[in-house]
């Protein structure tokens, strides 16, 4: 029997995904999603971070993510603590 709980993890993903993750709840796929970063549609600091810094593997605030699908985020303004995102970052890499 399914429980209702089952839908919440499908609903609310991680508050930060990788781009594979990110493609699994977007109508993007992982090209697409770095293609939206190299184009300057993601912003460094506002949907995306990288806690290992240039080079490395970005996480994608799923938060600001959706609100770019709606149409609600203005360009280069952040919506949450960097510094605070980072240090949780770093925290999922061990």
């Amino acid at each position: 029997m399914r429980d209702a709980s089952d839908d919440v993890a499908v609903l609310r993903p991680a508050p930060y995904l990788s781009a594979n993750e990110l493609a699994d709840v977007t109508p993007w796929t992982p090209k697409a999603i770095r293609r939206k970063v190299e184009r300057g549609h993601f912003l460094l600091g506002v949907h995306y971070f990288q806690p290992g810094g240039p080079g490395t593997e970005m996480f994608f605030d799923f938060k600001a993510v959706c609100a770019f699908i709606r149409g609600d985020a203005v360009s280069g303004q952040r919506g949450y603590d960097v510094d605070q995102a980072r240090r949780q970052a770093n925290t999922l890499l061990g």
